[in-house]
């Protein structure tokens, strides 16, 4: 029953997040059909030819190029599936665009400038397909149009009518190259935002561990070829089980949170400070003796010690252990057994303590072939 109620839950998040972009969407179309409809209202009223020209047309451009953007969004926004009651909006402004051609007599500039702001809109919102299937539907709205009403083909352009597409010509490229802009800087948004995501630990704002692994193999890479020094310096929240037993899991993440601001405050610009598995951080201290490392961990165990105590009144404290990397670690999984080591000593001799590894480490391969 749980599970049920879970995945309808489910279900209905990823139901209101698609109704939200197809909102979005929609909205969209609706700014640059508005827009379009209303520049283009002065070249189509020029353009109409003398033959269907009278009130009754003049009410149908009004319909078109004022009403209709607004209606066209209130069919979407109260459809279900907004997405795709837009693009059924966008396949009747291809049909409408169509017969507004053929009322003004085919005239070159205002039928292509018409053409022009259906295609960019079709384009944009449906790709090639939504393009050619539009298509269609304007010569469908033209060939309507002809046989119901009859045609009177005059292509030639006037000067009142170039005079009259001139808005258009100027606006609207201006207002879509600023569309695709905008949408070109959201893409770019999200895309730095997924990157982060993908190297960021969200609760502490640290490094996670996927990204700590590219940076300490590429340290490790870079030392053991060209020679230098490195440290890894391995940290585990002294007694925090007891704190999530106790106080709860809340509590707790306040705590790691608290630590990862002390961890990144004490650590250098060129250290790497992550969280590596659930109360356990790792820093990469790269170009640096273990004296330095030592010194660093130091200052993260005295940052951690000096932390207000928690609602409970419990202090926080850290232990930790510092590893040189040496010709023993070929592989940087011996570089972090060895830190591991030393942080274990370190809880032994009684917690809140720095422990460098000692120079005898066994490699962590050498441990499973023991075992």
């Amino acid at each position: 029953m749980d599970t049920s109620i879970a995945r309808r839950r489910h279900a209905d998040s990823y139901a209101a997040a698609d109704t939200a972009a197809g909102l979005r969407f929609a909205r969209r179309t609706r700014r640059m059909r508005a827009l379009g409809l209303a520049l283009a209202l002065f070249a189509m009223a020029f353009g109409l030819h003398p033959d269907f020209s009278g009130p009754l047309a003049w009410t149908l451009l009004a319909l078109t190029c004022v009403a209709w953007p607004h209606i066209a969004w209130d069919i979407s926004r109260r459809s279900a599936d907004p997405r795709r009651a837009e693009l059924v909006n966008l396949q009747v402004d291809a049909v409408i665009g169509g017969a507004w051609i053929a009322a003004m007599g085919f005239n070159l500039l205002p039928s292509v400038l018409l053409l022009s702001m259906l295609w960019m809109g079709e384009f944009t919102a449906g790709g090639i397909r939504l393009l050619s299937r539009s298509l269609l539907l304007q010569a469908l709205g033209a060939c309507l149009f002809v046989g119901l009403v009859g045609a009177r083909f005059s292509p030639y352009s006037d000067v009142n009518q170039v005079l009259a597409c001139l808005p258009f010509l100027v606006v609207y490229p201006l207002a879509m190259s600023m569309l695709v802009r905008s949408l070109s800087q959201r893409v770019v948004r999200q895309k730095r935002q997924l990157e982060n995501n993908a190297r960021v630990d969200a609760l502490t704002g640290l490094a996670n561990r996927q990204h700590f692994e590219r940076v300490a193999t590429s340290v490790h890479a870079r030392t053991q070829s060209r020679g230098g020094d490195a440290t890894l310096l391995m940290i585990d929240v002294d007694g925090f089980k007891s704190v999530n037993d106790l106080e709860g899991h809340l509590a707790g993440d306040a705590i790691l949170a608290a630590v990862a601001h002390a961890l990144g405050d004490s650590v250098r610009a060129e250290d790497t400070p992550a969280r590596y598995a659930g109360d356990e951080f790792i820093v990469v201290v790269p170009d640096a003796p273990l004296s330095t490392g030592i010194d660093i961990a130091e200052r993260i165990r005295a940052a951690v010690a000096a932390l207000p105590p928690g609602a409970s009144g419990r202090r926080c404290s850290v232990s930790i252990g510092a590893a040189k990397l040496d010709d023993s670690m070929p592989a940087l999984r011996d570089w972090i057994h060895a830190a591991d080591q030393a942080l274990y000593r370190s809880k032994r001799a009684g917690r809140n303590r720095v422990t460098a590894a000692e120079n005898a480490v066994v490699p962590f391969r050498r441990v499973e072939r023991l075992a």
